[in-house]
């Protein structure tokens, strides 16, 4: 791996911010690591939230997916934090991109009881009508189940 994606990853790992930015100038924020993960995922899935606030920021993809088909969003949506999930909302513009089995973020949020993500990610335009592919049920039928207050 060259040394520059190194040092990004390093980063990311010692949360310094001044590194990163340094970083993303030579080798962009877009940038994959020996396993695969982009340093978006990277930085989410090691709680490192600011970095991935930063990465954003810097014009990471917020599209990128992890091997199983998620992106960022499907990850904050699935375990917060609920700041993150409206950071990350002002960079990606469609709400409503599947993830791993057929899952948008909403459907998400509800699958895991995040009501707060939820109710937001509603409000902010999400489809409640998307049927996930595990359970064939859509955010809507979602919230009647669970008795979530949406309106």
């Amino acid at each position: 791996m060259n040394e520059d994606v190194l040092r990004l990853f390093k980063a990311i790992d010692n949360e310094d911010a001044n590194m990163l930015e340094r970083t993303v100038q030579i080798c962009g924020p877009n940038v994959v690591d020996e396993m695969g993960d982009y340093a978006l995922i990277y930085s989410f899935y090691q709680k490192r939230y600011d970095m991935t606030s930063l990465l954003l920021r810097l014009g990471a993809d917020p599209y990128v997916k992890t091997f199983l088909g998620d992106n960022v969003l499907h990850l904050a949506s699935k375990y917060g934090p609920l700041s993150l999930v409206k950071e990350i909302c002002q960079y990606q513009g469609d709400l409503n991109v599947l993830g791993q089995d057929g899952f948008a973020a909403v459907n998400y949020a509800l699958y895991f009881k995040n009501f707060e993500i939820a109710k937001f990610l509603f409000k902010s335009g999400a489809s409640l009508s998307i049927k996930d592919d595990v359970t064939g049920i859509s955010a809507k039928e979602m919230v009647v189940i669970l008795g979530v207050d949406f309106y």
